[in-house]
């Protein structure tokens, strides 16, 4: 409707019906240049975000061609101070929240008592801050659920615990108080501070406004908004999004009136909505959609509706692949800043001083880079770049991160206090010279802990002090870790400027406190996760990216003017809304914390309302398909973890027969996701054929100079993989290890089985002898790898591997008994050679154990085994007509004519089912034991040949190796083969060029 039309309504009806087409905010912008002219400014402008306030205060200066002196536009936040006077000085939420906070603190007992556990008439530091928030968020709640006769907090809410709410009451007068004596306004009473100013002039609470005030498609008010709305004068108009056919459906103030919504119908045609299994099968549709536009249409004129933001990644990455940007303002505000984040870590790291807050610390660039910046500046001299002067360096190139993970994934303390594990002395003598200086030397992890303890010096103390004398710390930490931002440098960098800049004005708001308002003293932790807490969701600036498709947000939505508009998850939950409780905390009998919600239904009403009326708005502003524009609402049957999720009710709100259409519709099985089908099902056909792709890269061979007896299981698994191991050298370090994995922890054992075969009580018939022996020798083990604090997994781990070893001293006492003695343990394959054809090739590798029959002279070869399952010692060697391994052949091959006699091959297991624990032998067949040898000769040879570009029989489970080996990352399934760690651990094999030394087998 034109806006000239909008004159046409009675004198009495302050309404203007402005109709649904496009162009609401520009004709809003019309309408108000028309009733103002030259005394525009000094109106007010009320609108439902900021979003439709730049949009509407753009198309002012595009009609006055950008010489105007624009309105004042606010949101209803902004409204009461606009109205209340631009005098008062409004407290920040962390000036609000810790006024609640110091409130709590000086109640009397009785008024803590329906909030505390029972028998603690004092709230602790945690619950008590915790409370304080909640307490701000529930008055903020319903200082907006307010009318004419509400005055307490709770009033007409909830009269269930009269008791709560009267205390509640007194707690909400002294945080009055509190704020008054700073001269601060609480900014969540600001709508019911200016009504009352407004109501009663003389008394001089609040001037009128300055001019007069415009409602522009606000569908929907709050009952304290309202209350102010009544008292004002002039009265103020509506500009509503919506035809004259529609005027029944809104108050006076242009909000949507339930008791019409409720009955209207919404105009979605069946075309104009769809069903997608999950977010990605959406994504995908997505891109069909934007398909399915015309060549020539712009992106600025394509919006996506976001109404839940963890579809964003997903969506944004289908978009990416195909080209396309996504730019959205639904971020999570500064907690998504460097600066934040920083912050964040060193919080963590204060709190728990353990590995994990450690390494996520020094993962943050900047900690990082003031990490260099301390290293070049000499104020940590112990931490060399390279880790080769270092004993604690399991892996050749890791950076001082992947070093610190190897570390803790050999030595796994719970928490990094005191003397850590694995570290050499701080200072140690150097016997080759006594005259030199003692030199320092100490683990990586000890001096990155170091590092990181002079960072936060000044923060991790125990000295509490007031709020506002932690500003200068906080400070300076952030000066160190940021001492220079560059915001042309791009959006990331303007956004931690911004940060820096809202953590400066926390700080100068604090400073202007008085010291009577910071009574209780914090510590450093304290103090930085409140400024964590009052930071988290203050909204980051969010700028245009040109060329990318825009996401919105619901309530953004209804006043959009691009033609072609995507609804990506019309979902109960997100659309409408899930309905926020008014909580009213408490503590229960066993201590745990409660609330009790009172279900404000007319503000339920009025939102659901508010929102028949957006996606009536949506759907009449564009045709499914047509030259208006484009509509498409998808609804998703799951989310991305797979959890399932509900159609919106918004979709039900039609007639009968449609509403069971779209019900089967919604909850057939079938999947409609083309695009996303194809994808999998050609994932699938990769999986099946990952033999017939593209040859893996083998880019270096070099020459063979020996090889180990474990190397030739790893081979005969999978030769790329042999080749990335022990050729290239390649290794994964994990940041994730909370037990000891299976290599680890046989090498754990094997460790204490070799003491105890090399100590006195080796050939003891007596299991409390031998038991005694092994305990002691894994105590003192556990403490030298582990330190005093391993993490919980690895105290269990021990615990079941102390009752493997009970049942370990009982079968080797029979086995003493029967005249086995321990012979050799840990004996090197000294001389061992294979040749063929002229070449000849050095064999090396450990036997774990040989012993020696005291009456017959036999001997025979054990290797211990601590998986899991017991094995066959033939069936983990030759099954199928193939070799899997030849561990035990070669050892027979080559040690036998070194011990004169013939022996035995097999295991000594210690499996969890304690009753197969024991010697298990091999019958290997003379031919068995010489087609062990030629299948030795012949990897070899193909090793030599340089023929590793196979990924061969493994199926390995870990994801990076299966991506290396060119298979897919989908899961395995089941009874495919993994490659069994656990062996002992051996050297793989050695080439010209690489230092000597252990790698994993």
């Amino acid at each position: 409707m034109p806006p000239s039309d909008s004159r046409a309504f009675p004198p009495s009806d302050s309404r203007a019906f402005l109709g649904f087409e496009a162009g609401f905010l520009p004709r809003s912008a019309r309408v108000l240049l028309e009733t103002h002219g030259a005394e525009l400014g000094r109106a007010v402008v009320l609108v439902p975000g900021r979003r439709a306030g730049r949009k509407l205060l753009e198309a002012l200066l595009d009609l006055r061609g950008g010489v105007i002196e624009p309105p004042r536009i606010v949101t209803e936040a902004g409204l009461g101070p606009a109205l209340a006077g631009r005098g008062l000085v409004q407290a920040s939420q962390a000036c609000v929240e810790w006024a609640w906070f110091e409130a709590l603190g000086e109640a009397p007992a009785e008024d803590l008592k329906p909030f505390a556990p029972p028998g603690e008439p004092e709230l602790t530091w945690p619950l008590r801050w915790s409370l304080a928030r909640r307490l701000a968020a529930l008055d903020r709640e319903w200082a907006a659920r307010r009318g004419e006769d509400a005055r307490s907090p709770g009033a007409g809410k909830d009269d269930r615990h009269p008791a709560r709410l009267a205390a509640l009451e007194r707690i909400s007068e002294r945080v009055r108080e509190r704020l008054s004596r700073v001269g601060r306004a609480n900014p969540d009473h600001a709508l019911r501070a200016a009504r009352e100013g407004l109501a009663a002039p003389g008394a001089g609470a609040a001037p009128s406004p300055s001019g007069p005030l415009t409602l522009v498609g606000c569908a929907e008010i709050s009952p304290a908004l309202g209350a102010l709305l009544r008292v004002l004068e002039p009265r103020p108009r509506a500009l509503i999004q919506a035809s004259a056919d529609f005027a029944a459906g809104f108050d006076e103030f242009g909000a949507a009136l339930p008791e019409f919504w409720e009955r209207r119908p919404i105009p979605l045609e069946d075309r104009a909505w769809e069903v997608c299994a999950n977010p990605a099968a959406a994504a995908e549709r997505t891109l069909d959609w934007l398909a399915e536009l015309p060549a020539d249409t712009p992106v600025e004129s394509v919006v996506v509706g976001v109404p839940g933001r963890d579809v964003l990644p997903g969506l944004s990455a289908a978009l990416s692949r195909e080209g396309l940007g996504l730019h959205s303002a639904l971020g999570g505000g500064l907690r998504e800043s460097s600066p934040w984040l920083a912050l964040e870590r060193i919080h963590e790291w204060i709190l728990r001083h353990d590995y994990q807050a450690l390494a996520a610390a020094l993962r943050h660039p900047r900690i990082e880079a003031w990490l260099e910046r301390d290293v070049a500046e000499g104020s940590a001299p112990g931490i060399p770049s390279s880790p080769a002067s270092t004993e604690d360096s399991a892996e050749p190139g890791l950076d001082r991160i992947g070093r610190l993970d190897a570390w803790h994934g050999e030595h796994l303390p719970d928490r990094l206090t005191g003397r850590l594990p694995g570290e050499t002395p701080r200072r140690e003598s150097r016997p080759e010279n006594p005259s030199l200086p003692e030199s320092p030397r100490e683990s990586v992890a000890e001096t990155l802990r170091g590092a990181l303890e002079r960072l936060t010096r000044e923060l991790d103390l125990d000295a509490p002090r007031p709020l506002n004398q932690w500003t200068a710390p906080l400070g300076a930490l952030l000066s160190r870790l940021f001492p220079e931002l560059d915001p042309e440098r791009g959006h990331a960098e303007r956004r931690d400027a911004a940060a820096l800049r809202w953590f400066a004005d926390l700080g100068q708001d604090l400073a202007t406190l008085s010291p009577q308002f910071l009574e209780t003293p914090l510590r450093g932790a304290q103090a930085l996760g409140l400024w964590l807490d009052w930071s988290a969701d203050h909204p980051a600036p969010v700028e245009p990216t040109p060329g990318a498709v825009e996401a919105l947000g619901w309530l953004e939505l209804a006043l959009e003017d691009a033609p072609h508009l995507l609804l990506f998850g019309l979902n109960e939950g997100w659309v409408p809304q899930g309905e926020r409780s008014h909580p009213l905390p408490g503590i229960e009998a066993d201590g745990s914390a409660t609330d009790t919600a009172a279900v404000d239904t007319s503000r339920a009403r009025a939102r659901y309302a508010r929102d028949v009326h957006a996606l009536t708005a949506m759907a009449l502003r564009r045709a499914g398909t047509g030259e208006q524009g484009r509509f498409l609402a998808l609804t998703l049957r799951g989310s991305a973890a797979e959890d399932p999720l509900r159609p919106s009710r918004l979709l039900f709100h039609c007639d009968e027969p449609t509403a069971l259409r779209r019900a089967r519709a919604f909850f057939q099985t079938s999947v409609d996701s083309r695009r996303a089908g194809a994808r999998e099902g050609n994932s699938a056909e990769g999986e099946a054929g990952s033999g017939g792709g593209a040859p893996l890269p083998v880019p270096h061979r070099p020459v063979l100079r020996r090889i180990s007896v474990s190397a030739f299981k790893s081979f005969l698994n999978s030769p790329y993989l042999y080749y990335l191991e022990h050729v290239l050298r390649l290794s994964r370090v994990r940041d994730d290890s909370w037990e000891m994995d299976p290599l680890r922890y046989g090498s754990f054992a094997h460790d204490v089985l070799e003491r105890w075969g090399r100590g006195p009580c080796k050939d003891s018939q007596d299991p409390a002898e031998i038991l005694s022996f092994l305990a002691a020798e894994q105590e003192r083990l556990a403490q030298e790898r582990f330190g005093a604090h391993p993490l919980p997994a690895v105290r269990l781990q021990l615990q079941q591997l102390r009752r493997r070893l009970e049942c370990f001293a009982e079968r080797q006492a029979q086995e003493a008994r029967a005249g086995w003695r321990v012979e050799h343990v840990e004996l090197d394959l000294e001389g061992a050679c294979l040749e063929w054809d002229g070449v000849r090739i050095e064999i090396h590798g450990r036997v774990d154990r040989i012993d020696r029959h005291a009456q017959t002279g036999r001997r025979r070869i054990l290797d211990y085994k601590t998986g899991n399952e017991s094995q066959d010692p033939l069936k983990a060697h030759f099954r199928g007509g193939r070799w899997l391994d030849l561990q035990l052949p070669l050892y027979g091959h080559f040690l036998a004519p070194r011990l004169g006699s013939a022996v035995e091959l097999g295991y000594f297991a210690l499996p969890r089912q304690l009753s197969r624990c024991g010697v298990h032998l091999a019958s290997f067949s003379a031919e068995q034991l010489q087609g062990a040898l030629e299948e030795a000769r012949r990897v070899a040879r193909e090793i030599l040949e340089g023929d590793f570009a196979r990924p061969g029989r493994a199926r390995p489970k870990d994801r990076v190796q299966r991506a290396l080996c060119g298979l897919s990352l989908l899961a395995l399934e089941d009874g495919e083969n993994e490659m069994a760690p656990g062996d002992s651990p051996g050297d793989a094999g050695e080439f010209e060029g690489q230092d000597d030394g252990e790698s994993l087998p």
